[in-house]
């Protein structure tokens, strides 16, 4: 059994305009030296110069354990926390922490995580009949017709038009989508988080 004899935490801030963010935790035992580092990835779409969405990416490069995961191609890197940053002429509007599940999951190096179980993977701006909308989409772990998928849609004062995962109400959705006019395969700008 390990037990944890020295834990260290030391944080690097940056912020997401220098495009860096480092937390370095390293984790002794009597049995193992692990390392597990946290970085940040921003990524910004833009909406004629004036509004753009950035999400600010927080994850892990190490991997989870397989067993305990569907894919091991899907388990590394690991998201731990993301949030939106709705902006105009480069003025922050609102700053939203994007409500996605939190579950625990056990790395590879026996350590527990708690991530992201819907990671938003794509940002892009939809269209309507008389507006545009920014569009985030997540997915779990995992790639198939029974993996959980995070959608967000929201306006460019970053008010939330529709939030949630619609496997578990997709009449709601679709409510959401002929109200407001919205085509959500009528993607544009479409930009993928890679980390």
């Amino acid at each position: 059994m390990l037990r944890l004899v020295i834990l260290f935490l030391i944080s690097f801030f940056t912020d997401c305009k220098n495009n860096s963010n480092l937390n370095q935790m390293n984790i002794k035992s009597n049995e193992y030296y692990a390392v597990f580092v946290k970085k940040s990835n921003c990524v910004k779409i833009y909406h004629n110069d004036t509004f753009s969405l950035l999400v600010n990416t927080k994850f892990s490069k190490d991997t989870l354990n397989s067993i305990d995961y569907k894919e091991d191609k899907y388990s590394s890197p690991i998201i731990l926390e993301q949030n939106a940053i709705f902006f105009k002429n480069d003025s922050v509007i609102k700053e939203v922490t994007i409500p996605i599940e939190v579950i625990r999951k056990k790395t590879i190096k026996n350590i527990y995580l708690d991530i992201l179980r819907t990671p938003i993977y794509e940002l892009s701006l939809v269209k309507s009949k008389r507006k545009i909308y920014y569009l985030i989409l997540g997915s779990d772990y995992c790639n198939g017709s029974t993996c959980l998928e995070f959608v967000g849609i929201y306006n460019f004062s970053g008010d939330v038009i529709y939030e949630g995962v619609p496997n578990y109400k997709k009449e709601l959705l679709k409510k959401i989508l002929l109200k407001y006019e919205i085509n959500i395969n009528d993607k544009s700008q479409v930009v993928e988080i890679e980390l």
